[in-house]
C-alpha cells in the first residue's frame, strides 16, 4: 500500500462500537448504517488532509466512506457504486413473506434508497462493475447514463500492479481508458 499511497492516516477508534447510535438510525430518515459509521473526527481528518494534499481526485469505495469524500473541494470526485445497497434491500423486501418483516424490509429500502439517491448525484463519476449495475445506477437512483462508467473487478488492480514500475501509468491508463472526456 505504501507504493501507491506514501502517507497513511487513520482514526484510533473501533468503527462500529458506537453506543446509542443503533437507536438513533431507527428514527432517522438516513439508514441505520449510515447514522452508526459516521464519525465527524473522519470528515475531519479528510478535510484537514486534502487541504494538506490538494488531491486531484479522491475515490471513495463505499456507501460509508462516500460523504468524506464530498467535503473535499476542487477535486474530482468518484464513487464506486458496486455494491448498491438499495438493489439488495429492495430484493430482499420482494423475497420475504413475513408481514412486520417484510414492512421492516420495505422501510430500509426506502432509507437507502434515499440515501443513495440523495449521495452519488454529488459524484462527477460513479464506477459500476457490469453493465447490469450500470443500468441499476440509472433505473433505481436516476444517475445520468454519462456519469456511470463501467470498471470490470480487477482491472484497477492490475492496472496498478503494472504501474508499479512506472506510477505514471496510473493516471493515463485508469483515467483516460475509463473516464474520458470527464476530467
Amino acid at each position: 500500500m505504501r507504493q501507491i499511497c506514501p502517507v497513511i492516516k487513520t482514526l484510533p477508534r473501533q468503527p462500529l462500537q458506537f453506543p446509542g447510535k443503533d437507536l438513533q438510525g431507527w428514527f432517522s430518515l438516513w439508514p441505520s448504517a449510515v447514522v452508526a459509521m459516521r464519525s465527524p473526527e473522519m470528515a475531519d481528518l479528510v478535510c484537514r488532509s486534502a487541504v494538506e494534499w490538494k488531491p486531484d481526485c479522491i475515490v471513495a469505495l463505499t456507501f460509508v466512506t462516500a460523504p468524506y469524500a464530498l467535503g473535499v473541494a476542487e477535486a474530482l470526485r468518484i464513487v464506486d457504486i458496486d455494491n448498491l445497497m438499495t438493489r439488495m434491500l429492495y430484493e430482499a423486501y420482494l423475497a420475504e413473506d413475513a408481514s412486520l418483516h417484510r414492512v421492516r424490509r420495505w422501510l430500509a429500502y426506502k432509507k437507502f434508497e434515499r440515501y443513495e439517491r440523495w449521495l452519488y448525484q454529488q459524484f462527477d463519476v460513479s464506477l459500476a462493475v457490469t453493465p447490469a449495475d450500470q443500468r441499476s445506477a440509472y433505473d433505481l437512483l436516476g444517475l445520468a447514463p454519462d456519469r456511470v462508467s463501467v470498471v470490470p473487478n480487477g482491472w484497477i488492480r492490475r492496472q496498478i500492479h503494472s504501474a508499479w514500475l512506472n506510477p505514471s501509468q496510473i493516471h493515463s491508463s485508469l483515467m483516460e481508458r475509463y473516464l474520458p472526456g470527464k476530467l
